[in-house]
């Protein structure tokens, strides 16, 4: 096992960290050692990274969001209760329990251990959904802005026409993005092309059929000349066909 504690918001490549937990190769090195050639490996470690708050990192693709699975610690033993624990307080309970718990572990089987990392629970799965949206603008936007349409139906992506957004409509996915972005405070928008990117790959991990297209402009008004097939945004109509008791998020979940 790796263990990174104390983790933050990451800003850099991560291209390593992907390698690390896709059993790419890697390369073999030793401090002060010629590397030779041959020496690369893979790494068969599970990796744990520990923080005190929600974990971000600069990419948002899914090779590391389909890997990731979030164990939310979130229970406050409040100040009353630990005194019920005597000397060593809660720690020397927990600790003593630590045998049993490596034992149940260790008695459950390799096959078992990684069938529950590869199929989680319903609740592991909604946490790392939640982290996901969380960590990419995009994904929260497609989740609560957009609809999944017909096959042949499409949606410009559009493109900012200069440095100010305030005066330009939003007739197309992208600006309409970029006006959510402004709206939630979000400073750094992702470009034009990491945010079609991050929309065919999301669709793409729920299997859903999206698509990005070159046309050539049909009418004066648009001028577009790339689109998304099977993604469009969410309408008033919309929103009066879902539920009475759930609004329906892009991927069908409840909002």
């Amino acid at each position: 096992m790796i263990v990174i504690p104390d983790a933050k918001k990451y800003a850099g490549d991560m291209e390593t960290f992907k390698k690390l937990t896709g059993r790419d190769k890697l390369p073999y090195e030793e401090k002060h050692v010629q590397r030779q050639r041959g020496t690369d490996f893979t790494s068969d470690a599970l990796v744990m990274v520990t923080g005190n708050g929600d974990i971000k990192a600069s990419d948002t693709s899914s090779g590391v969001l389909r890997r990731r699975l979030k164990v939310k610690f979130n229970r406050i033993v409040p100040d009353a209760e630990k005194t019920q624990y005597g000397v060593g307080g809660i720690g020397a309970v927990l600790e003593a329990e630590m045998p049993g718990i490596v034992n149940w572990a260790l008695s459950i089987g390799t096959e078992t251990a990684l069938g529950m990392l590869r199929n989680p629970g319903k609740r592991m799965q909604a946490l790392a959904e939640e982290t996901a949206r969380n960590n990419d603008p995009v994904l929260e936007w497609l989740t609560t802005s957009c609809v999944q349409c017909k096959p042949d139906e499409e949606t410009p992506i559009g493109r900012l026409a200069g440095s100010s957004t305030a005066s330009i409509p939003a007739i197309g996915l992208y600006p309409n993005f970029v006006d959510y972005c402004e709206g939630a405070g979000i400073h750094k928008i992702p470009s034009v092309a990491t945010f079609t990117h991050n929309i065919l790959d999301h669709c793409n991990r729920h299997g859903i059929h999206a698509e990005h297209k070159k046309v050539v402009a049909r009418s004066s008004a648009l001028r577009q000349k790339r689109i998304i097939v099977g993604v469009r945004l969410r309408t008033s109509d919309d929103e009066a066909a879902d539920s009475d008791d759930a609004c329906r998020g892009f991927f069908g979940d409840a909002l």
